[in-house]
């Protein structure tokens, strides 16, 4: 943590270029991650028959933190690191959530249609 939190305050001043560099990769790929694995479990959840409303949430609350952890853990828990871009994390699954939600509710509601057909 000494040398992340070294680097990232600029002590070393000839390896600034070094550091932006695997700040970025490991950004990249940690976020990658995360939205890969909450992209999974939302698909798995998305399942016929749809699930109940309630259901459907709690699968996805059980999926962001998960996607969370694995973000975190992804730059070795150095907060530094994850703290300001897990808030551009937080944005794009709960963006991702918003539509995730429509889609279930629009399978539930046919399921619903059909049953009374």
């Amino acid at each position: 943590r000494v040398l992340v939190n070294s680097l990232r305050d600029g002590h070393f001043p000839s390896l600034p270029s070094l550091w932006s560099s695997w700040e970025g990769q490991l950004l990249s790929r940690a976020r990658a991650d995360a939205l890969t694995y909450h992209s999974t479990a939302v698909q798995l959840a998305m399942r016929k028959p749809p699930m109940p409303p309630a259901d459907f949430a709690a699968n996805l609350t059980a999926a962001r933190i998960e996607a969370e952890r694995i973000f975190r853990d992804s730059l070795f828990g150095l907060e530094p690191l994850w703290r300001g871009p897990m808030d551009d994390l937080r944005e794009e699954l709960s963006a991702r959530e918003v539509k995730d939600f429509e889609i279930n509710d629009a399978a539930v509601d046919r399921e619903l249609d059909d049953a009374v057909d």
